[in-house]
C-alpha cells in the first residue's frame, strides 16, 4: 500500500480484517472501505473507489486497484456490468435497468424485472440470475420469461453455469442449485435439486464461478477449489490416486496459486492471480489453456507465459479473454471469431483484440461462442457469433472484428 490512508480492508471477512494486495478485486461495495471507516464503491470494473471531490466524477480510485491506484474515475459511463451467455448478452445499467439481446431479440431491450435494486446479473447457458441489493436472488430460464425468487438465499454473490447458478451466501458458504449429473451442486450427490442446497465443507468464500459442469471458488486465503464434471481435469487436481470424490469441494493442485478471481467454462477454468498472472487448466483440445501447445489436458493449473498485467478475466465455451492495459486478449476456441481473430480456427495464444480508439475496455464478458467488452466510456463492443442477435447491432452477422453494440449511456 502506497497510501496507508487510503488502504482497504475487506468486510466480507470475519472480525478480523486483513490488509489486501495491492491488486484488489471487489465484487460489491461492502468489499470497500477506508482504513478509517469511509464506504467505497465497488465500480464497473472490479476496482474500489472513495469519494474525491477534486476529481470530476467525484472518486478516486483506492491504493489497491492496480495500474488504476489514485487516478480519478471517468464517472462517464452509465453501464455497471456486463455479461454474456450462450446466446444473450445482458448489460446492468447504474439506474438498477438490465438490458438483453440476443436469443432473437438483435438489438437492447430493457427488461421487466422485480420490484428493488439490482446489485448484479449473471448468465449462464440460456438462464439468467439477478442479485438484488438485500441479497435476494431471481432467476428465469432465459431473459424474456419471468424471474422467480429463489428461496433461503441470501447472497454476496453469484454465478450462472450451463444447468446450475450458485451462490456466496451472507455467512460466506455457498449454495447451489439445478443440475447435477457430474455433481457441480457440490453437496456430494448427483441427484438435481431445484432448491438451494449447502455445497459441503466450505466456509470462508469470497467467490464462485458456476460452469457447463463444473464449479470452483476462491476462499478468502485465495485458494481455489472445485467440484463437479472432471473429465478434461478441470478440477486441477493433479495426480489424484485413489481418485477423490469429485461430487464434493477439492482443492486445486497448487499451493502457490493465489487468485483474486477464478472463471470456469465448459471443460476448463482459469485464474486470475494478485499479481496479475493468468493460470488455466482442463482440456486443451482448442487451446484453451493459452500455451501455444493445443492438445491434450492439463490436470494443474499451468500459467500463460506471455500474459502479464491483467486486471479481469473471463472464460466461456472454449475460449477466454482478458484485459490488459485497456485492451482485450483473448484465446481458444475461434471457429466464429469468438477470439476476433481472423486467421484461424482455434488460437493457442493470447492474441490481440483490435480494439477500435479511442476506447479503452474496463471489463470483458465471455459466452459461449461471442466475446463483448465494456469500454470506459460506456460503449459496448462485441465480436464473433451473431445467429441469435448476440452482438446486438441490429444484425445476425457474425463478427469477425470488435462491432459496437446499439447500447449507449444518455
Amino acid at each position: 500500500m502506497r497510501r496507508a490512508a487510503v488502504a482497504l480492508v475487506s468486510l466480507a471477512g470475519l472480525a478480523s480484517c486483513a490488509p489486501l494486495h495491492a491488486d484488489f478485486v471487489c465484487t460489491d461495495d461492502a468489499s470497500c472501505v477506508s482504513a478509517s471507516g469511509a464506504q467505497g464503491t465497488c465500480e464497473a470494473n472490479h476496482r474500489c473507489s472513495l469519494l474525491d471531490s477534486t476529481c470530476p466524477s467525484g472518486h478516486r480510485y483506492a491504493d489497491a486497484s492496480g495500474s488504476l491506484s489514485n487516478q480519478c474515475t471517468t464517472g462517464a459511463a452509465c453501464i455497471a456490468a456486463l455479461r454474456a451467455g450462450a446466446r444473450t448478452t445482458c448489460a446492468l445499467k447504474t439506474d438498477g435497468s438490465v438490458w438483453c439481446w440476443g436469443a432473437g431479440t438483435r438489438t437492447p431491450a430493457s427488461l421487466a424485472l422485480p420490484a428493488g435494486d439490482v446489485a448484479q446479473i449473471e448468465l449462464g447457458g440460456d438462464g439468467i440470475c439477478a442479485r438484488y441489493a438485500g441479497g435476494d436472488v431471481y432467476c428465469a430460464p432465459d431473459p424474456h420469461q419471468p424471474m422467480a425468487k429463489v428461496p433461503d438465499v441470501a447472497a454476496l454473490q453469484l454465478s450462472v453455469g450451463g444447468g446450475h447458478a450458485c451462490a456466496v451466501t451472507t455467512d460466506q458458504h455457498v449454495k447451489c442449485w439445478g443440475m447435477n449429473g457430474s455433481g457441480e451442486l457440490g453437496d456430494g450427490t448427483r441427484v438435481m435439486s431445484t432448491t438451494a442446497v449447502t455445497v459441503a465443507q466450505l466456509a470462508g468464500v469470497r467467490q464462485v464461478a458456476a460452469g457447463v459442469a463444473s464449479t470452483c471458488v476462491i476462499t478468502d486465503a485465495g485458494a481455489v477449489w472445485c467440484w463437479g464434471n472432471d473429465d478434461k481435469c478441470q478440477l486441477g487436481r493433479g495426480i489424484d490416486f485413489p481418485p477423490s470424490d469429485p461430487t464434493l469441494p477439492l482443492k486445486v493442485d497448487d499451493d502457490h496459486l493465489i487468485a483474486s478471481s477464478v472463471t470456469v467454462a465448459d471443460q476448463f477454468a482459469c485464474a486470475l492471480t494478485t499479481g496479475g498472472a493468468v493460470m488455466c487448466w482442463g482440456g486443451n483440445s482448442l487451446g484453451q489453456l493459452g500455451d501455444r501447445s493445443p492438445g491434450g489436458s492439463s490436470d494443474t493449473p499451468n500459467r500463460i507465459p506471455s500474459l502479464t498485467g491483467v486486471t479481469q478475466l473471463s472464460a466461456g465455451g472454449s475460449h477466454a479473454c482478458a484485459v490488459v492495459a485497456g485492451g482485450a486478449t483473448c484465446w481458444g476456441k475461434n471457429d466464429v471469431h469468438q477470439t476476433a481473430s481472423t486467421a484461424v480456427a482455434s488460437v493457442p495464444a493470447p492474441s490481440p483484440v483490435a480494439v477500435p480508439a479511442p476506447l479503452e475496455l474496463q471489463d470483458v464478458a465471455s459466452g459461449t461462442d461471442h466475446t463483448c467488452g465494456l469500454a470506459r466510456d460506456g460503449a459496448v463492443i462485441c465480436w464473433g457469433d451473431n445467429t441469435s442477435g448476440e452482438i446486438g447491432d441490429g444484425t445476425v452477422m457474425q463478427a469477425v472484428q470488435p462491432t459496437r453494440a446499439m447500447l449507449a449511456c444518455p
